[in-house]
C-alpha cells in the first residue's frame, strides 16, 4: 500500500471514530490522535488553519469567536463541499453558508455560558488538501470584553487543557514572529502538558512584518527554544487582503513568491511555507496514528467490556424482542429475590455496604419492642400499688382471705394494659416493612414507572391488611389471657394451704434482685424420672455458672434487736460488692440472711461521735418490704470498738459501691444499746423511711406475691409472643403473597403493555449507556477493518504496519 492511501486510510479510520463518538462525546473517554491548534487572539490562528484548507469559512472577527471546538476533517475529493454532522444530509457549497451555520451551532450550544467542549464537526472535501484532521480551539485570552463574564481567561484556559493533555493529541502552537518567544501564550501553556517538547510543532506567524534586519532563521532552525518536531514558518492574509476579498491561493502564491525572494529563508524552503506546513502536518500526523492505533483499539476493547459489565449490572442488554410478559416475570423475579435478601438474608450477592431494612427489624424487634415497649415499668403494678388494691377490695370489712377473684380482676387489669403497647410495635414494625418494599421496588422497578406504581399499589393494601390482622390476633391473645388464667404454670410452683411452696419457683423478687435473671431448666440431672413427674420438687438450675464476686468490704456489724431475723441484738458478717450487699449470719459466708441490689436500696447514717458509732438505716428506694415479711428497714451498727476510722470506711465502702446514701446527722441522745439498760431506740429521731402500721395477715401477703408472680410470667409471654405473630403476619404472609399471588394480579388488574412502558431517570441512564456502548462496539469494528490487524501466537490483537 503506497504512503498516500496508507494516509487517507488511517485517517479516515480516526475521523469515523469522531463521528461514532459525537454524539455520545461527554459519556466515553475516547483519546483519538489529532492536532489541536492553539494560540493568542491575534497570533493568526484562524488565518493559518484557512490558509491550510484553502478556503474561507472560518467565522473570524474581534474577541473570542471560536467558543466551541471546531474538529475539521479535510479530505480529498474531486468535488468541493463542506458537511456538518448537524446537517449530514446537507452539501454545502458556498461557504458564506458554512460560517453562518457554525455562527448558529455556536450560539445554540453556548446558549447558557461563555464557552462549550462540545465540539462542532465538520469535513471540508476538496482536490487542493491532503488528508488531516485538525482541531480549532478558542483564542487564549487574559481580559473579559463585552458581555464575556470576569473568568473567560479560565474558561477558555482549562478547556485547552482539557483537548490538549491526552498523549494522543499533537500540539500546533501558533506564535507570531514579531513576538518573543518568550512570551509566548501557546508556547507556555503547550508546555504545562508536553513539557519535553515531544508532541508540539511550532508555527510562526507573520514573518513579513518583522523589523528590517531581522529575521526568524534561528528560531526554524530549532536553536532558540527547542521543539523535537520543529517550526514551521508562514505568511497568512494581511487584514488589508481580508478586507480586500484577496482569493487564498492568490495569497498562498504571494507567500512563496515572499519566500523565495528572501535572502534568508529562500535557503530554507522546507521549513516555511503553508504546503510545507500542510506535508508537515499529513506526515507528522500519520506517524502518530500508526504508534497510537494499537493502544487506541486496546482501550476500546476494554471500555466495551466495562460497559457491558455495567448494563449487565443494570439489567439493560435484555433482548429487544422479548415480549412484555416475558420481561415481566424477569423483573419481579429480580424484585422478589431482593425482597427474600432484604427480610431472610442468605444471599450470595450480600450488600457489603449497607445495612439492609430486615436487620433495622430486627434490632427495632429487640430493642424498642421487647426490650423498649413492653418492658415499660409502667405496665407493671409495684407491690405497694397491689398491697393498696388488696385493701381497696377489702373496705371496711376486717380481712378475712384473698378471693379468686381479686386475684382474676388484677391480674385482667395488668395485662389489658399491655394491649396499646402490642398494637404501637405492630405499626412500628409495618412502618418499616413498607419503607423496605418501597426501596426494593425503586432498586429492581424504578424503569418501569407504571409497574412500580402497580406493585405499591398492591404490597400496600395487602400490608395494610396484614396490620389490621396483626391487631386483632393480638387483642384476641390478650383476651384470652384473661379468660383463663393458668395459675398452675410450672414457673408459679405448687403451694400448700400454708403458703409454703414445695419447690424453688421464679418470682417477682427474683428479678429484682437478679437471682433469676436468666430462664432455667426444669430437669433434674441426677434423676431424670423426678423430673418427669409433677408431684416430686424440682430445682431450677441456672443456665450460666455465677461470676467471681469482687469484694469491696466486709466485716461484722451488729444487726437490731427488733429485726425479723433475731430476737436480740446480734453480729452479722455484711460483704459489699459491686453489685450486691450481703448479710450472713457467720463469718465465711455461711447462712445467707438476705442480698441486696445496690442500685435498688439507699442507706441513711446516723452518726454518734462521742461514742464513734454509726448505724445503717438500710431500706428500699422504692418504699416495698425488704424481704418475704412485713420489714421496710434493715438497721445495722457499727459498734465504735476499732475507732472512727472503721466507722467511716464503712460509710465510704456503701457510697464507692454506688448506693444512695443520706446524712441523718447526730441522734437527739446517741446510739444506745440494750445491754447499757435503755430502750434499743430514742424516741424522737430522724429515719430514712418510717415503716407504715400495715394490719393484712400473711395470707395477703402471699396473695400479693402470686399476683406478682403471674403477670411476670404473662409478661414474659407477651414479649416472647408478640415479635412473632408480628414477622409472621406482616412479613412471612407478605411474601407468602409476593411469591405465589402478586404477579398473577398484576398481569389480571393491568394493560400489560402499557405497564411494561420503560420511563424515568433510570430508563435514561439505561439508554445513554446503551448507546455508549453501540458507539464503542462500532468503533471497535471500525479499527479492526484495517487490513493490517493480525492475531499474534498468544492471541492477543496487534497491528503490522508496511516499512
Amino acid at each position: 500500500m503506497g504512503s498516500n492511501e496508507e494516509m487517507k486510510e488511517l485517517v479516515t479510520v480516526i475521523n469515523k471514530l469522531q463521528d461514532a463518538f459525537a454524539s455520545t462525546y461527554s459519556g466515553v473517554n475516547l483519546e483519538l490522535p489529532k492536532i489541536a491548534v492553539i494560540g493568542g487572539q491575534s497570533a493568526g490562528k484562524s488565518s493559518v488553519l484557512e490558509s491550510v484548507a484553502g478556503r474561507d469559512f472560518l467565522p473570524k472577527g474581534a474577541g473570542i469567536v471560536t467558543r466551541c471546538p471546531i474538529n475539521l476533517q479535510m479530505i480529498p475529493d474531486e468535488e468541493e463541499y463542506v458537511e456538518l454532522l448537524e446537517h449530514p444530509d446537507v452539501r454545502y457549497t458556498d461557504f458564506n453558508d458554512v460560517k453562518k451555520v457554525i455562527a448558529d451551532v455556536t450560539d445554540k450550544e453556548t446558549a447558557d455560558k461563555a464557552v462549550s467542549s462540545k465540539p462542532i464537526m465538520l469535513r471540508f472535501y476538496s482536490p487542493h488538501v491532503l488528508q488531516l484532521t485538525l482541531v480549532d480551539l478558542p483564542g487564549l485570552t487574559k481580559i473579559p470584553v463585552g458581555n464575556q463574564p470576569e473568568d473567560i481567561e479560565q474558561l477558555v484556559h482549562d478547556m485547552i487543557l482539557e483537548y490538549i493533555k491526552p498523549s494522543n493529541t499533537l500540539i500546533l502552537a501558533v506564535t507570531p514572529a514579531t513576538e518573543d518567544l518568550a512570551n509566548s501564550d501557546a508556547l507556555k501553556l503547550a508546555r504545562r502538558v508536553d513539557p519535553e517538547g515531544e508532541r508540539t510543532i511550532g508555527v510562526l506567524t507573520k514573518l513579513d512584518l518583522m523589523d528590517k534586519g531581522t529575521d526568524a532563521r534561528r528560531v526554524l532552525e530549532n536553536k532558540i527554544y527547542p521543539l523535537k518536531r520543529g517550526y514551521i514558518g508562514v505568511v497568512n492574509r494581511s487584514q488589508k487582503d481580508v478586507e480586500e476579498k484577496v482569493d487564498l491561493r492568490e495569497a498562498r502564491d504571494a507567500e512563496e513568491k515572499f519566500f523565495l525572494e528572501h535572502a534568508v529563508y529562500r535557503h530554507m524552503t522546507d521549513r516555511v511555507g503553508t504546503k510545507t506546513l500542510q506535508r508537515v502536518l499529513n506526515r507528522q500526523l500519520q506517524e502518530h496514528i500508526r504508534e497510537k492505533l494499537p493502544g487506541i483499539r486496546s482501550e476500546m476493547i476494554k471500555q466495551k467490556a466495562d460497559l457491558q459489565q455495567k448494563l449487565q449490572s443494570m439489567d439493560a442488554l435484555e433482548d429487544k424482542d422479548i415480549n412484555d410478559n416475558a420481561l415481566l416475570h424477569q423483573v419481579m423475579a429480580r424484585f422478589t429475590k431482593t425482597m427474600e435478601a432484604c427480610f431472610e438474608g442468605f444471599d450470595y450477592s450480600v450488600d457489603t455496604k449497607e445495612i439492609v431494612l430486615g436487620v433495622v427489624i430486627n434490632e427495632t424487634i429487640n430493642t424498642n419492642i421487647i426490650n423498649g415497649l413492653l418492658n415499660e415499668r409502667s405496665l407493671m403494678l409495684t407491690k405497694e400499688e397491689v398491697m393498696t388494691a388488696l385493701r381497696n377490695l377489702v373496705g371496711v370489712q376486717n380481712y378475712i382471705s384473698a378471693s379468686q377473684q381479686v386475684f382474676k380482676n388484677m391480674v385482667e387489669k395488668i395485662t389489658k394494659k399491655f394491649k396499646e403497647p402490642m398494637k404501637k410495635s405492630v405499626e412500628i414494625i409495618a412502618a418499616l416493612t413498607q419503607k423496605a418494599i418501597e426501596k426494593c421496588a425503586r432498586k429492581e422497578i424504578i424503569s418501569y414507572p407504571h409497574l412500580e406504581e402497580a406493585v405499591l399499589r398492591l404490597l400496600m393494601e395487602r400490608l395494610q391488611d396484614n396490620e389490621l390482622k396483626c391487631k386483632e390476633d393480638l387483642e384476641r391473645y390478650i383476651k384470652a389471657e384473661c379468660a383463663f388464667m393458668n395459675t398452675n404454670h410450672p414457673w408459679m410452683g405448687r403451694c400448700d394451704s400454708d403458703g409454703h411452696s414445695h419447690k424453688r419457683c421464679l418470682s417477682p423478687s427474683d428479678y429484682d434482685e437478679g437471682k433469676a435473671k436468666n430462664p432455667t431448666t426444669l430437669t433434674n440431672s441426677t434423676n431424670p424420672s423426678k423430673s418427669a413427674n409433677p408431684t416430686n420438687p424440682v430445682e431450677l438450675k441456672p443456665l450460666l455458672p455465677p461470676k467471681p464476686k469482687k469484694v469491696l468490704h466486709q466485716g461484722y456489724l451488729d444487726l437490731a434487736s427488733d429485726s425479723q431475723f433475731f430476737k436480740k441484738k446480734k453480729p452479722v458478717w455484711i460483704t459489699i460488692t459491686p453489685l450486691h450487699v450481703s448479710i450472713y449470719t457467720d463469718h465465711g459466708e455461711g447462712t445467707e440472711l438476705m442480698q441486696l441490689q445496690n442500685t435498688k436500696i439507699k442507706i441513711g447514717v446516723e452518726t454518734d461521735v462521742a461514742r464513734r458509732r454509726k448505724k445503717f438505716i438500710i431500706s428500699r428506694i422504692d418504699g416495698s418490704f425488704m424481704t418475704m415479711v412485713q420489714a421496710r428497714i434493715i438497721e445495722t451498727m457499727y459498734n465504735g470498738t476499732k475507732g472512727n476510722e472503721e466507722g467511716e470506711r464503712w460509710e465510704n465502702t456503701f457510697k464507692e459501691a454506688g448506693i444512695q446514701m443520706e446524712d441523718l446527722g447526730n441522734p437527739v441522745d446517741g446510739l444506745v444499746y440494750e445491754d447499757e439498760g435503755t430502750e434499743p431506740h430514742p424516741t424522737p429521731r430522724k429515719c430514712a423511711t418510717p415503716p407504715p402500721k400495715i394490719d393484712f395477715s400473711k395470707d395477703a401477703h402471699d396473695h400479693m406475691e402470686r399476683i406478682l408472680k403471674y403477670v411476670q410470667i404473662v409478661k414474659q409471654t407477651i414479649q416472647d409472643l408478640t415479635p412473632k405473630y408480628i414477622v409472621h403476619t406482616i412479613i412471612k404472609e407478605l411474601m407468602t403473597y409476593v411469591n405465589e399471588r402478586l404477579v398473577a394480579e398484576i398481569q389480571e388488574q393491568s394493560d400489560l403493555k402499557k405497564l411494561m412502558e420503560p420511563g424515568g431517570e433510570e430508563e435514561l441512564k439505561k439508554r445513554k449507556m446503551r448507546s455508549m456502548f453501540d458507539a464503542t462496539t462500532e468503533a471497535v469494528g471500525i479499527i479492526n477493518s484495517l487490513a493490517w490487524l493480525n492475531v499474534d501466537a498468544v492471541g492477543e490483537p496487534s497491528f503490522i504496519f508496511p516499512a
